[in-house]
């Protein structure tokens, strides 16, 4: 009868390991997409921060060049720091006066690059 016991003991320890092993792949599987979303909402959140920074860019330059009581910058680019992200602006016209501006903005190496003619 003893013999019977002590492989019971042995099922059910082998059982109670097997449970604890399944619920920590579960666990640690809920962390990793918990990771995963974190991370990406961050690359959300600094992509749009680049957008902006990169429109930021872009209004300051077409502020300056229709302004006739602004003055534009002698030498491009223009780098305009935007909350915690950086725009990057040039303006080159061509030989009948048609502006690009080109502005990139960039946050954490999330770059989004507007361009716009005038």
């Amino acid at each position: 009868m003893s013999y019977l016991s002590n492989q019971q003991g042995i099922i059910a320890l082998l059982i109670g390991i097997v449970a604890m092993f399944v619920a920590s792949l579960l666990s640690l599987s809920a962390v990793f997409v918990f990771l995963n979303r974190a991370e990406s909402a961050r690359n959300t959140v600094y992509s749009y921060e680049s957008i902006y920074a990169a429109e930021s860019g872009i209004e300051d330059i077409l502020l300056r060049y229709f302004d006739p009581t602004k003055s534009l910058p002698s030498a491009y680019p223009i780098i305009l720091p935007v909350g915690n992200a950086v725009a990057t602006t040039t303006l080159s016209e061509d030989l009948i006066g048609n502006a690009t501006i080109i502005s990139e903005g960039d946050r954490r190496g999330r770059i989004r690059e507007l361009i716009i003619y005038a």
